[in-house]
């Protein structure tokens, strides 16, 4: 099912997602992105259960 929501997974590029949006932050609830290379591109990254 599709939904209006844009939803990062592996393949997308956080340089990208950072070009649409007003403040780097991400949450990732099902630990289904890399957070090195969140935090590289300047990300605020954060994961449920994860420091």
């Amino acid at each position: 099912m599709k939904t209006g929501a844009c939803a990062p997974d592996r393949r997308t590029a956080p340089e990208a997602m950072g070009a649409v949006v007003n403040h780097r932050r991400i949450v990732d609830g099902r630990h289904a992105l890399d957070p090195a290379r969140w935090r590289a591109a300047d990300w605020e990254y954060r994961a449920l259960g994860r420091p």
